[in-house]
């Protein structure tokens, strides 16, 4: 049996107080189809093609003066596998740093694909980070 086939592509750019990333990837193979044992028909999940799963993700974090802002937005898809893992998912933080400790605000949002068995959430939170050490933190 061969191998499933991975692949994938990142972008990465950075600056001074921005850094912004996307990736891409996925695994895919005629033959990743025969690992799957509750799959209906076998002959067609062998027939199938590529991408098996495809994962894609955008993040970024803005870390200016004393506010800081991060973000990413991640969407999963699988032929296979959909049911279980097909989502789009959303994250916003927000925080202003005081000394070593910065307070934030985070709104998180996951959205299931249709007929997946996987539950709609929806996240607020209110948190706090205190840099400990200069290789550790605190939440």
């Amino acid at each position: 049996m061969a191998a499933a086939r991975r692949s994938s592509r990142r972008f990465r750019a950075a600056g001074d107080w921005v850094d912004a990333a996307f990736a891409r990837g996925f695994v895919g193979d005629k033959h990743a189809a025969s690992l799957v044992a509750c799959w209906d028909d076998f002959e067609e999940a062998l027939s199938w093609q590529p991408p098996v799963m495809l994962f894609s993700g955008f993040g970024f974090t803005v870390d200016r003066a004393n506010v800081v802002v991060q973000g990413e937005f991640v969407q999963r898809r699988s032929k296979l596998f959909n049911t279980f893992i097909g989502a789009d998912a959303w994250y916003l933080m927000s925080g202003y740093r005081v000394g070593a400790f910065l307070p934030y605000l985070q709104v998180a949002d996951v959205s299931p694909d249709t007929g997946s068995f996987q539950a709609p959430q929806k996240t607020t939170a209110l948190g706090l980070r205190w840099d400990a050490f200069a290789s550790a933190a605190v939440k």
